[in-house]
């Protein structure tokens, strides 16, 4: 039986996982801050079926930005004053 052989330690060898999305960057951030606002109030299958994305897609991009730190804003172990007060900040009444 045949194998195919691989040699993905060699230089200019990048092993990429999935594809490049064909989404600019600000219509993704635009998505995700959309959803926020929303949040509670609607599901990311309906935020998606208005801007003619999946839902998934959607999901994605809000799980990517939740992972990464930014000064300023939510951080994981934050006190409960300090979750309400951003939680405010995005969705005034919240």
């Amino acid at each position: 039986m045949d194998t195919l052989t691989m040699d993905l330690d060699g230089p200019g060898r990048e092993v990429q996982l999935g594809r490049k999305s064909p989404y600019p960057e600000e219509f993704t951030k635009d998505a995700v801050e959309l959803y926020r606002a929303a949040a509670g109030k609607r599901t990311y299958s309906a935020v998606a079926a208005d801007l003619g994305i999946t839902a998934e897609s959607l999901r994605t991009w809000v799980r990517k930005d939740d992972s990464q730190v930014v000064p300023g804003r939510r951080e994981a172990g934050g006190s409960e004053a300090e979750k309400m007060a951003g939680c405010e900040r995005r969705m005034p009444g919240c």
